[in-house]
């Protein structure tokens, strides 16, 4: 939440020892905000400038969001994220919500932000480094925050691309190992369960356990 800054004269700007991009801007001698050098060039601030109370109040809102929207671009680089992960990553930051909601319009409209890419993404991620059923991929993104809709959608166009059955065979000869020396009957057991756990409906689950392990 933003504090009121009264207005008044620019008498220092200095660059800030830890990032020499950002500035303390100081008011009448005393510190009033920091701000980003793209903000120094945008507003023309100087040494001997002079600023009203609201003045000051639009450049830190301009400040703040710029800061929340680095936020989520740099949290968007390591991993592409869903909208409601970038909300609730800003919110646990402390920026409100109407600011949130800016920043989250502002990544949608320039494409940095789409649910619909994330969820085609985060699913043939999901499939390529252990595979899982419909059931446990529609509780994965349900999880990210998606809605049901697109949930829906999404898990009937990987599956129309990617063969249930075929990807719980995979699954079933990756562990392998994990199910020699087993008596027959116990070994299909623990298959079924562990293939149900992963997510995959009773009928891929019979006819993945029905096929020879070498075909």
């Amino acid at each position: 939440m933003m504090v009121p800054t009264p207005g008044g004269r620019i008498t220092k700007i200095e660059p800030q020892k830890k990032n020499p991009k950002r500035f303390s801007l100081f008011i009448d001698n005393e510190f009033a905000m920091g701000v980003n050098q793209e903000l120094l060039l945008k507003f023309n601030l100087s040494e001997g400038v002079h600023l009203s109370q609201e003045q000051l109040e639009v450049i830190e809102r301009e400040e703040t969001f710029r800061q929340a929207k680095e936020v989520a671009l740099r949290s968007l680089s390591r991993t592409p994220k869903s909208t409601r992960e970038i909300s609730r990553r800003l919110r646990d930051r402390g920026f409100e919500e109407q600011l949130i909601g800016e920043v989250v319009c502002e990544l949608e409209k320039y494409g940095y932000l789409n649910d619909r890419d994330f969820a085609r993404i985060y699913s043939e991620g999901c499939l390529r480094t252990n595979p899982l059923g419909p059931r446990l991929l529609s509780q994965k993104l349900f999880k990210k925050g998606l809605s049901r809709e697109l949930i829906e959608q999404t898990v009937e166009e990987t599956y129309r691309q990617h063969d249930e059955v075929t990807l719980a065979k995979r699954l079933l000869m990756k562990r392998r190992e994990a199910y020699e020396g087993l008596d027959s009957r116990i070994a299909r057991k623990r298959k079924a369960d562990y293939l149900a756990r992963r997510g995959f409906c009773w009928d891929a689950i019979r006819e993945a356990l029905d096929v020879k392990e070498d075909e």
